[in-house]
């Protein structure tokens, strides 16, 4: 049975852009940069519209944790300084700000109800559990990275300037644990 064959991801990475442009095109061969047709569209300026189940998360913690508009205004800042909104779809954005969002609630509650608890059985022995909430924050921040992976290879690969880490309110969310 035949092992081999394709992976995604496997081998040597691209290179981005802007590297290339730095270092004047070294192998003389023209530029590739993707074009979309479906990309985000700017509204003036403005970032499109958040839809609305994005905003129905937890109750319990809206007070503490960064809104979904918020964390969508400040990714698209990012996206609009790299001059790749064109490129990049309004769902990859829409997933990315649910699964963080939804990632910063389960890392609320994990802390608001503690990492482990005990549990007294009928035998009146006691035994520590983990929350479960500590394994769904792993699961949604997990999910989370790997979408805004798939965000940050397309801006990287077609951005012409390079991006620094100063002034961007989302890349300073991300340094942090966002509340």
């Amino acid at each position: 049975m035949q092992r081999g064959g394709y992976r995604p991801n496997a081998g040597r990475k691209k290179k981005p852009l802007a590297d290339k442009i730095a270092e004047g095109n070294p192998g003389k061969r023209p530029l590739t940069v993707i074009k979309f047709e479906h990309g985000l569209s700017l509204n003036d300026g403005k970032p499109p519209d958040l839809p609305d189940f994005l905003n129905q998360h937890g109750r319990e913690c809206d007070e503490i944790l960064p809104a979904a508009q918020a964390l969508y205004d400040s990714l698209y800042d990012l996206i609009e300084r790299s001059g790749c909104a064109d490129k990049i779809s309004a769902h990859l954005i829409h997933d990315f700000v649910h699964l963080r969002r939804a990632y910063l609630e389960a890392e609320w509650a994990a802390r608001r109800y503690g990492r482990a608890f005990s549990v007294v059985d009928k035998d009146g022995n006691k035994t520590a559990k983990r929350n479960p909430y500590v394994q769904i924050a792993l699961d949604y921040q997990k999910a989370a990275d790997a979408q805004y992976q798939r965000i940050w290879t397309i801006i990287s690969q077609n951005c012409e300037t390079k991006l620094d880490n100063g002034g961007n309110a989302f890349l300073a969310l991300l340094a942090g644990r966002g509340f």
